[in-house]
C-alpha cells in the first residue's frame, strides 16, 4: 500500500466540514480532492 492510499482514508471532521460547507473558505486542494 502506498502513502497516497493511506492518506486517502485520513479524513477528519474538519475536512468533512470544509467539503460540505461551501460558505467556509476553501483550503488548498488535498490529495482526496485532487483524486475526485
Amino acid at each position: 500500500m502506498s502513502d497516497d492510499e493511506v492518506e486517502r482514508f485520513e479524513i477528519t471532521d474538519y475536512d468533512l466540514d470544509n467539503e460540505f460547507n461551501i460558505n467556509r473558505p476553501r483550503r488548498k486542494l488535498s490529495k482526496q480532492q485532487q483524486m475526485l
